[in-house]
């Protein structure tokens, strides 16, 4: 074991040392961030990259000729720079807890679901049901940015189980029934990432009303990860299946997974590691576009307003030098503040500005559903790496903020409608 991969591991470790003495203490938000960095470092770039040197898993810069797999000498290269940039991540977090997080006004309960949200989360699926319907064009896990507000309609469905998840359904039987049927047409749909957003709503949830800190609800959350993770690699071995012909049962891939179920998830689509070698291999070679850093706020607007709307960097990028038609390879957060902005000091600031962004806003929406998408737009993060995570997480946002308001809007004459209705039917008892 090399020296630099010897000083990750005391990062790491350090790092869940920590989170440990915070989740005893009940402020898990403290340092959900940098846990979140660490095991997503490790297990979308380490990992991988164990596994890719001794040939269990192949690299997709491979088939097109860009690079070869990793080696060895080259993990340990990159485990030191690893250590630092999750050094930076747990350090911007620390610098939010102590100096932003204080002057927050956080709320101390999470508040009880009222008629708003129960209406929310129905009106939102039964507006994404439809748009499906109308639209028939499968909810993609990336948004299909561009696409306008067929996108945010259809991602209606995707909210309104997220909303679900977070308030336990209500309490309600039939809400829960809604909530496994939604979830069940995302996995034959082979529709991955709007499922993240559902789980980690329910997380959210769970660390709202503090459930997190039973031991049973943690050891559940675990088994619910790794249960999540297998059926995401079949789906992605499925939709694989399907697209290229391959003549495969459902059987067959299930015992593809058995037969080496830590690799699978990384054949599915997991190459966080190849965009962080990819970047770097471009560092040199293309010039910065710090514009791409604006995207989450120009991606809304419609091709058919702005012909000239450049495409995404990670689009561009991939198209240009690995061939990729329509879709773009993941460049890590890294991989992609360093081509953007054109200096990796200048990216390890930016890294460092984005986590207390993140550690803020989680501590701030701590008691509320907004924790969500938080955690959603964390998550993104580090796995792809851009700034399209930020509308990602916009997009989920704007329709239920939409819908919320309209629901409140609407409860006041529901009410004023029943108390009226009410009214009527005690008349009548009493002329009878």
């Amino acid at each position: 074991m090399s020296l630099a991969l010897i000083v990750y591991l005391v990062v790491f470790a350090s790092i869940n040392i920590r989170s440990v003495v915070k989740y005893r203490e009940r402020r898990l938000l403290h340092c959900a961030v940098s846990t979140l960095a660490a095991w997503m470092y490790t297990f979308c770039l380490l990992v991988p990259a164990a596994l890719q040197t001794t040939g269990r898993t192949t690299s997709k810069l491979v088939a097109p000729g860009f690079m070869g797999p990793p080696t060895w000498n080259e993990i340990g290269e990159l485990s030191l720079r690893w250590a630092g940039e999750l050094s930076v991540v747990v350090a911007a977090e620390i610098v939010a807890i102590q100096l932003i997080v204080p002057h927050l006004r956080v709320p101390k309960r999470p508040p009880s679901p009222g008629l708003d949200w129960r209406l929310t989360a129905v009106v939102l699926i039964a507006v994404g049901m439809l748009a499906m319907i109308a639209f028939p064009t499968a909810l993609e896990s990336r948004a299909d940015a561009g696409q306008g507000i067929f996108t945010l309609l259809r991602s209606c469905l995707v909210c309104g189980l997220a909303v679900l998840a977070y308030y336990r359904c209500f309490d309600s039987a039939w809400l829960k029934v809604l909530l496994w049927s939604g979830l069940l047409l995302l996995v034959l749909g082979n529709v991955r990432s709007p499922i993240s957003v559902v789980i980690l709503a329910a997380l959210a949830g769970v660390i709202a009303r503090g459930s997190i800190y039973r031991g049973r609800t943690l050891a559940g959350g675990g088994v619910l990860v790794a249960c999540a993770v297998m059926v995401g690699a079949f789906m992605s071995d499925r939709r694989a299946n399907t697209t290229r012909s391959m003549g495969l049962s459902n059987s067959d891939l299930v015992r593809n997974i058995a037969e080496d179920p830590v690799a699978a998830p990384y054949r599915a689509g997991i190459d966080t590691l190849d965009g962080y070698r990819f970047s770097r291999a471009l560092y040199d070679v293309v010039p910065a576009s710090p514009s791409d850093l604006l995207s989450p706020l120009y991606t809304f607007i419609p091709r058919s307003v702005w012909s000239g709307k450049p495409d995404s960097m990670g689009v561009r990028l991939s198209s240009e030098y690995l061939g990729y038609k329509a879709s773009g390879q993941f460049l890590s957060p890294m991989g992609y503040l360093s081509l953007a902005t054109g200096s990796y000091v200048v990216s390890l600031c930016l890294l460092g500005i984005s986590i207390a962004v993140l550690a803020s806003l989680a501590n701030y929406f701590a008691k509320t559903f907004w924790l969500s998408i938080v955690l959603v737009v964390a998550f993104r993060m580090f796995l792809n790496g851009s700034s399209f995570d930020v509308y990602y997480g916009l997009v989920l946002a704007l329709p239920i903020l939409s819908a919320l308001m309209l629901c409140r809007f609407l409860i006041p004459t529901v009410r004023t409608h029943d108390a009226e209705v009410d009214t009527i039917k005690a008349h009548r008892r009493n002329v009878v």
